[in-house]
């Protein structure tokens, strides 16, 4: 979706509708800083946390289980 940012036309024929519209296109996808560039900066940092809250809750996970089977294990008669 983000690549339609790039798409600058619908402005109209006069040379400053034109300027318009190639900023816009600019604005959008020309840059390091444009709309496009944030929108997959984002999606690497949200895919880059979901990774890691994973991991980490897969390592809970496993830590939680260990102590169910320890408690589980204990004699209560006793």
């Amino acid at each position: 979706m983000a690549d339609y940012l790039a798409i600058g036309h619908n402005f109209g024929d006069f040379e400053s509708a034109k300027q318009l519209a190639a900023g816009y296109a600019w604005k959008g996808a020309g840059t390091p800083e444009s709309a496009r560039e944030r929108v997959e900066q984002f999606i690497d940092a949200l895919t880059q946390l979901r990774d890691a809250f994973a991991s980490g809750g897969e390592a809970f996970l496993g830590t939680e289980f260990d102590w169910v089977r320890q408690l589980q294990s204990i004699d209560v008669d006793t």
